[in-house]
C-alpha cells in the first residue's frame, strides 16, 4: 500500500522492490534442510532472528521519501532471515510426531496456528494503531483554535494555496 498510494508506484514497480523479500529465499530454502543437519536448529533459529532483526533496523530511518533503492537492502537481509527461522521452527516443533500420517497433520496443525497467530496479531496491531491514530487526533484537536492567529495563518495560507491552482504565491 505505501508503494502504492505514497510513492505512486505501478505493478511492475512494485514487483521489482518487493522482489527482494522473495528471490533470495527461493535459494536459501534449499540451503537450510542440509544446514539443519550439521547445526543444531536453534542456533540457526536465532541467526534467523538476528537477520529480521537486523533488517528492522535497517529500517528505522525510513520516510516517505524512500523507494526502491532503499527498500532493497532491507528487505534481502530479511529474506536472508526468514527461512532460517521457519523452517527449523516447523521442523522442532514437529520433531517428535512419528513419520507417517501423524508428521503430516502435525504439520498442517503447527502451519494453522502460525496463521492463526499471525492474523491475531496483526489485528491486534491494527487495532492499537487505529486507538493511537483516534488519540493524537483528539490531542492536536484539542491545541487547535479558530481563534488562534497561528491557526488563522494557516487557513489563510491554505486558502491562497487553492484559489491559486495549488500554486504556492
Amino acid at each position: 500500500m505505501y508503494l502504492g498510494q505514497i510513492q505512486g508506484y505501478d505493478a511492475c514497480q512494485m514487483g521489482k522492490t518487493v522482489m527482494w523479500i522473495g528471490l533470495p529465499q527461493l535459494f536459501i530454502i534449499l540451503l537450510v534442510p542440509r544446514l539443519m543437519k550439521r547445526i543444531d536448529s536453534r542456533i540457526l533459529i536465532a541467526f534467523g532472528v538476528v537477520m529480521f532483526g537486523a533488517s528492522c533496523l535497517m529500517m528505522t530511518q525510513m520516510s516517505a521519501l524512500n523507494g526502491y533503492d532503499q527498500f532493497r537492502w532491507p528487505q534481502t537481509v530479511r529474506a536472508i532471515g526468514q527461512p532460517f527461522i521457519i523452517i527449523p521452527l516447523s521442523a522442532v516443533a514437529t520433531a517428535d510426531v512419528a513419520a507417517g500420517k501423524e508428521s503430516g497433520s502435525a504439520s498442517a496443525l503447527f502451519n494453522m496456528m502460525c496463521n492463526i497467530g499471525g492474523s491475531i496479531a496483526i489485528a491486534a496491531l491494527a487495532t492499537l494503531l487505529t486507538n493511537r491514530v483516534h488519540f493524537h487526533s483528539a490531542r492536536i484537536g484539542e491545541s487547535v483554535s479558530l481563534f488562534d492567529f497561528r491557526t488563522q495563518e494557516r487557513l489563510i495560507e491554505a486558502t491562497k494555496i487553492e484559489l491559486s491552482g495549488g500554486k504556492r504565491s
